[in-house]
């Protein structure tokens, strides 16, 4: 009995001693101390408490720097998003401003190409949206060709060719306008003739049981 004393304490005092270290792991972990580890013993049930316990630390640890990361990122975007709002607004307010006092001057031409200008502008940044209807597009491409009647010493004839149907398909943003304009700088040399002609048509077609909706840029360019 005597000697028995000794041997459970010593043996209790091996199993208690790495419960204890798990309950003091815990105790750092609900503190929000992520780091600790609980290192391995011999007896196999507290090798597994062990070993589940640092994967949960080491989860945890893993998941708080990701929410940190998460949480810049969006501080991140919200004030891209603040600097892309408050751009675009400086941007309307002076061409608005430049706009007015065009018309104080009685300079219409002036006044005509701002105002459409910032329409493009307008249209073009869409709120960050990607897609747009068709009948935006149209008026996006409209607007430039209405500022280059106002710089080309030549006469330009726009005409659009679409059903009131069509115009409301949506399609990628700014897709008219650079074909447009390419087709003006580069289409007329020096002496093509005295008129450019744009048109622009579009209609649902069917091939091989797929729909898609086909635009056509046209000119009398060379």
């Amino acid at each position: 009995l005597l000697l028995s004393v000794p041997l459970a304490y010593w043996v209790s005092g091996r199993i208690i001693v790495p419960i204890r270290r798990i309950i003091q792991g815990l105790r750092k972990v609900e503190k929000g101390r992520f780091d600790v580890r609980i290192g391995p013993h011999f007896i196999e049930e507290y090798d597994t408490l062990a070993t589940a316990f640092n994967y949960m630390s080491a989860q945890l640890e893993e998941s708080l720097k990701q929410m940190k990361k998460d949480n810049r990122a969006r501080r991140d975007a919200d004030l891209r998003l603040l600097q892309n709002q408050i751009m675009p607004h400086f941007l309307y307010n002076t061409l608005d401003t430049i706009h007015w006092k065009a018309m104080d001057h009685q300079a219409e031409d002036i006044s005509l190409m701002v105002s459409q200008l910032g329409r493009m502008f307008r249209i073009g940044l869409s709120g960050g949206r990607k897609f747009i209807p068709l009948h935006e597009e149209l008026e996006h491409a409209k607007c430039y060709i209405l500022i280059q009647r106002a710089c080309q010493k030549r006469t330009i004839e726009y005409e659009v060719k679409i059903s009131a149907a069509i115009k409301a398909y949506y399609v990628p943003k700014i897709i008219l306008q650079p074909f447009i304009e390419n087709s003006m700088r580069h289409g007329y040399a020096e002496g093509f003739g005295e008129k450019i002609e744009v048109a622009v048509s579009a209609a649902l077609v069917t091939e091989q049981g797929s729909e898609y909706l086909e635009i056509v840029i046209s000119d009398n360019g060379s």
